[in-house]
Parts: structure tokens; sequence; C-alpha cells
């Protein structure tokens, strides 16, 4: 009589053990039979009748009995009037969860599903339909925009705030000379260096850290070796900030929203990923910020980018890697200090800039609320975007005159600079004029220019240095201010020298012996 006896060693693995007549054989060789574990995926949304262009956020979490299931592949999808739309696949965190954060350019219902395929440990499962019921915008949600500090580019060292806080909040402006007026009539301010910046005064209006929404336009020329984060705007030396992230190349970069926390550890970096940023062209951004996005409870800020003139684009999809969300604790809340646009703010109420990272590129327009803006009307980007609108986007706003073109040379300035004595030579027309002329050697012929020839005075003798005068008269129209005329002919001086006609004073020696040993016989004779 045969008797086979299942002894199970582990969850996945039996040993199968077999009698005969008394005798125990072990088969050690024999393939184990493997049993695959369940696995329960749920899903849910943020809000089951959201409004058309907002934000809801799904959340699927894949477990095991009450165990988390981390680093499994998992995907969310909808049907919309029986088509399925596949939203994106992710590997599971430590909690076992992935999220989707979308949002819907037309009402209607869609049902959405999320589904683990399953792997070698554990089965596949479907989590169970949600449905979301998209509703039309209505009057209800529409709303009036005021903007609470508004400026535009504006020559001098100061912008005038055209908001409702008032004159207490004009902005002090580092470098009035960067102040420009584009080829379409409209202001822009840059581009921008090292040490250059906007300061917003400290105040209320500024520093409603929890709750505040902007609408930035700015010009990005791109990235600059050495600096991978570029500030857009900042607060608190880096505690709240808007900025670019080069590191992905010049066709890649990205938005960036920072924010320190307290009370645990890390930050939060929000990175939307829908729209990135290219160098040579101009972005228009509106951002929502409220504190329920952030540690706890996870809905994101709404972001909207527009590019070139063309209507800013919702935000949905996330760079979520390299701890991103890692950030525990409560928000981080400086109550006072200013804050800078172009470049990073000092820790304090001072509107200066500890100057660490700045934007390569410039400014049009500047808005803050100290309120929650819906930008899903637009806000006022139909006006805004008039200001960067031009036939080729990459083109760079058109400068009026400033002291870097008045410094660029013509052809008889690099001369003037490259050779000293040709230089002084033209302080004295008379000598300027007998090189210009085959006939210097009958100038040379009177007596005045003969002696002087003759004797070693005229190689010693240091004529008067060249004066520049505070017009150039060489360039029409542009008029060089006398504080800058030093800084004129030490940028010309740096040049290469350039080529010039043949000229010292030994080709009028020569000459000039030669008339002299001729006059000398003739005396003689």
């Amino acid at each position: 009589m045969r008797v086979y006896k299942i002894v199970p060693v582990s969850v996945a693995v039996l040993l199968i053990t077999v009698l005969f007549a008394g005798v125990v054989t072990v088969s050690a060789a024999s393939t184990p039979l493997t049993v695959t574990a369940s696995s329960e995926l749920s899903l849910s949304a943020s809000t089951l009748a959201p409004t058309v262009n907002k934000p809801d956020t799904f959340t699927a979490t894949l477990k095991s009995g009450a165990t988390p299931l981390s680093s499994k592949s998992v995907k969310i999808y909808h049907y919309l009037n029986g088509v399925r739309y596949n939203d994106t696949t992710k590997t599971t965190n430590a909690s076992g969860q992935i999220t989707l954060n979308t949002s819907w350019a037309s009402a209607g219902t869609r049902t959405y599903y999320a589904s683990f395929a399953g792997d070698s440990s554990y089965k596949a499962s479907t989590s169970k339909v949600v449905t979301v019921t998209v509703k039309a915008q209505t009057t209800a949600n529409t709303q009036t925009i005021t903007q609470t500090i508004y400026y535009i580019p504006q020559a001098g060292s100061t912008w005038v705030n055209q908001g409702t806080a008032g004159a207490s909040y004009n902005a002090y402006v580092s470098t009035p000379s960067l102040f420009q007026t584009q080829s379409n009539g409209y202001p822009y301010w840059g581009d921008d260096t090292t040490s250059n910046f906007i300061g917003i005064p400290a105040g209320s209006a500024t520093n409603n850290q929890n709750v505040v929404s902007w609408e930035i336009g700015f010009h990005f020329a791109g990235p600059v070796p050495g600096e991978r984060f570029q500030k857009i705007w900042d607060k608190a030396y880096g505690g709240f900030m808007l900025e670019i992230d080069t590191n992905y190349g010049a066709n890649h970069c990205e938005l960036t929203l920072y924010r320190a926390t307290t009370g645990g550890s890390g930050a939060r970096w929000y990175i939307p990923t829908t729209t990135p940023l290219r160098a040579g062209h101009n972005y228009y951004i509106q951002i929502s910020w409220d504190t329920s996005a952030g540690p706890g409870h996870e809905s994101y800020p709404t972001i909207w980018i527009g590019e070139d003139g063309k209507a800013p684009v919702l935000q949905t999809s996330w760079d979520e890697s390299g701890g991103a969300l890692a950030g525990t604790g409560s928000w981080y809340n400086d109550a006072v200090g200013g804050a800078n646009l172009g470049n990073t703010a000092s820790d304090g109420n001072s509107v200066t800039s500890v100057k660490t990272a700045w934007l390569n590129g410039g400014f049009f327009v500047y808005r803050q609320y100290n309120s929650i803006v819906d930008f899903s009307n637009g806000g006022n980007w139909a006006s805004d975007k008039l200001a960067w609108t031009t036939a080729t986007p990459t083109i760079k706003p058109t400068a009026t005159p400033a002291p870097k073109v008045a410094v660029t040379p013509t052809p008889t300035v690099v001369k003037a600079a490259a050779t000293p004595t040709v230089v002084k030579a033209a302080a004295t027309p008379t000598v300027v004029k007998a090189a210009a002329t085959p006939t210097v050697v009958k100038a040379a012929a009177t007596p005045t220019v003969v002696k002087a020839a003759a004797t070693p005075s005229l190689q010693a003798t240091q004529l008067a240095p060249v004066t520049t005068g505070t017009t150039n008269a060489t360039v029409p129209g542009i008029a060089v201010p006398t504080e800058q005329a030093s800084a004129q002919t030490s940028s010309v001086a740096s040049l290469p020298p350039q080529s010039v006609g043949e000229f010292s004073l030994l080709g009028l020696g020569i000459p000039a012996l030669v008339v002299g040993a001729i006059y000398i016989l003739m005396r003689k004779g």
C-alpha cells in the first residue's frame, strides 16, 4: 500500500514525502509547487463631482491582507463613451500607493479603475469602479480677480505698485539700466545677471505664506553653467520659492515649487511636468497655493503654464522622484521679510539679495494675490499675453540704447584704440594730413618741418593724449554720457588689434633725410 503525505513548509513551497511499505523516500529533486498570495487593490478620488478644468486626485492602494505592497506596477485608467483611456502606470511607494492628478476640459461622466497585473508572488487584482461626474462651469464658479500687488517694468529704480495694496509696496529695482522697450512697444526688464533682482517690500500683503497666488510673465534665456536652479520668486532666503530646475537640459527644464517644513524633516518639492520650460522662450505661469497641499494630504497646488502667448495649460503630471514629497511636519511660515524677483532674497525685511541663484532672463509682468485665485477662466492672461507675443518667439526683446550699445566700436574707434601711435597722431591734424596724402614730402620741404625732422626732438616730443568727448560722432544719434567715457575707452581697448594703414616716424624720417642732404649740397654748391 502506498501512502502520500504532503507537509507544508511555507506559504509558497510544499515538500512531498513518499512512503513505500515502511520505507521512507524523500524526493529532493522534485520541483517545488509555487502558490501566489492574493492582492487587493482599492481606488479613491479627492472629489467625485469636480468642475471643468478643476484638478482631481486619484489614489490607488495595493495590499496583501493588511500589508502594503511596494515596488509593484499599478495602472489607472478610465472609460468615456465606451472607449478606454490609460491615464498612468506607476510603481507603488512604501505605502503601496500611486496617485494620478488630472482635470477635464469638458463635462461628462467618467468611470475609473486601477489594476495590478500580478507577478510571481502575488495574484492580479482590479479595483472597484470609481465614477466621476464632471460638471460644467457656471456663473457661481466665476471669480472677480483683484490683485493685491501688480507690477509692470518701469524705468528708474522703482516699480510702482498698481495693485490694491498701495504705494507702500512699490518695488526696489537693483539695476534700472536693464529696463528696455521691446519692438512691440511693451516694457521688459532684463536680461539679468548675478547681481540683479527686484525687491518686494515686507508687509501683510506679501507675507501671507499659507494662501497666495501668482501670475508671472518672464523670459527664460536658458541654463547657466554651474547654476542648476534659477529663482523666479524667492522668500525667506529660500524657505519658499518658485524656481527653474535646468538639470535636464535647455529643452526640458522644469518649474519647481519648494517649501520648507518644520516639526519634521526635509521639505516639499512640487514639480509639474506637463509643460517643460525651454531656453529662449517666454512664459506665463499662474499658481494657486493652498495649505491643503503638503504633509498628510497631498492635494497639489493648481498650476497653469503658457508658452509664447499661448493659453496656459493646467498641469496634471508631477515628478515625485528624488524625495520630492519627503518633507514631514508643518509648513515653515516666515512671518516677516520681503521677497525677491529674479534672485534669492535675504532673510529679513531689507530689499537686498544674497545673489545665489539668479534668473537668466527677465520679467514682463508680476501679479501677487493674498487669496486663492481660480485661474480656470483665464485670469489676466488675455491682456498680459500681449506683452510678449512676437512673430518669432525665440527672439529676445529689443533693447533701447543702453551703455552696452554705446560702447560698440566702429572701425575708426577700434583702429585708434588698437594703435596708440595713430591715436597720438590723430590729435595733431597737421601730422595726420601729411600721412594721409603723398604730398607729405612737399610739406616737409618747408624749413619749419625740415628742422623739426633733422633734430631728435621730433621723436621725443610727447603729443597730448586723446580726450573722449561726450558724443560719439562715429555712431549717429547715440550720445555717450561723460561718466561713461572711460568705460568706453577701456572696453574698446580690450578688443583684439585691428589692421591699420602703414604709418610711422621712420616712414617720415627717410624722405626728410634725403631732402636734408639735397639742401646741404645745394648750400655748399
